[in-house]
């Protein structure tokens, strides 16, 4: 009986070496992509191997929805330029587009919740992170770390956390923490030389150490008797006492995050029009929020333009 079943116990074990259980799958229905099979019954992006820059996350696979990106999915891809991830996207795992050259423009998901460890980190061609309408909760560790041509972000008042060098050398120039924010943890916005003015609310309690080293032209705006102001007391940073209602907001409209609505954003916003065929845009072109984008955006801020000059 022995002499019988080791035979078969070799065979298994050489299939299992040829077919791994941990395998992605490759589908003859989206050839361009490898997804992981998920615990919750849905697939995750694991990788790309198409040759188009414009990358167009499926919505679903075999009846499964695709809700996540796996770990270095695509990590050190110097094709995609641009992605566009549908609305029922949830996390982005880490390093998942680490090492993206030329990765420049991303439409992130309403249901995005996390980004993970470096997930979009030493991206130097990206340009804005446009979060406003996500739920996400948490931005890990080093996320946007080194994207050196990063100047415009909003941020979603569903975020509690931001990681250890989230935007450490980065070429923002404004911050607005949203006030559903708690902690801000080491190096968050370190080596920033660009980063002029960052408004933090009452609501942050926690902030690591470092968090502004190498910003040396910041100056940050806090509540009084705030956790933020003892913080600033303590680190001899540049710091401003402003009623949280004067803080700025993300205005519709406005695609350069400039806190002005100009000819430029309507511009980009005809230039978003012109290229698009998909209905994926920065969430706040959409000036009417009405969940379009047309030359009704544009025409709206011409015309408001008009009035306040």
């Amino acid at each position: 009986m022995k002499k019988l079943f080791l035979p078969f116990i070799i065979v298994l074990i050489a299939l299992l070496s040829v077919f791994p259980s941990n395998a992605s799958i490759v589908s003859s229905v989206y050839p361009d992509f490898e997804f992981d099979a998920d615990y919750d019954n849905a697939y995750s992006v694991a990788g790309y191997n198409g040759t188009g820059g414009e990358v167009i996350i499926p919505e679903e696979l075999y009846g499964r929805e695709i809700k996540r990106f796996s770990e270095k999915a695509f990590y050190k891809n110097s094709v995609i330029n641009s992605l566009y991830m549908h609305d029922k996207m949830t996390v982005v795992n880490k390093w998942a587009f680490r090492n993206c050259p030329n990765l420049s423009r991303v439409y992130f998901s309403k249901s995005l919740v996390s980004l993970w460890d470096f997930a979009f980190a030493q991206a130097p061609n990206l340009k804005s992170a446009f979060l406003r309408n996500t739920n996400l909760n948490t931005i890990y560790q080093s996320c946007f770390y080194n994207d050196t041509s990063l100047k415009h972000l909003s941020l979603p008042e569903t975020l509690e956390t931001i990681g250890a060098s989230a935007f450490s050398k980065t070429a923002l120039e404004i911050v607005v923490i949203p006030k559903s924010v708690t902690a801000i943890n080491n190096n968050a916005f370190a080596n920033n030389e660009n980063l002029r003015e960052i408004y933090i609310p009452r609501s942050v309690k926690k902030i690591g150490k470092d968090v502004f080293a190498g910003s040396e032209n910041v100056t940050v705006y806090v509540s009084e008797n705030s956790e933020t102001e003892r913080y600033c007391e303590e680190n001899s940073l540049k710091y401003k006492v402003i009623e949280e209602s004067d803080f700025p907001s993300n205005l519709l409209g406005d695609v350069d995050n400039n806190r002005e609505l100009d000819v430029r954003d309507a511009t980009a916003i005809m230039q978003e029009i012109a290229e698009l065929e998909l209905n994926f845009f920065a969430q706040n072109c959409d000036y009417n929020s009405d969940g379009e984008l047309n030359v009704k955006d544009a025409t709206m801020i011409m015309q408001h333009i008009a009035q306040i000059e």
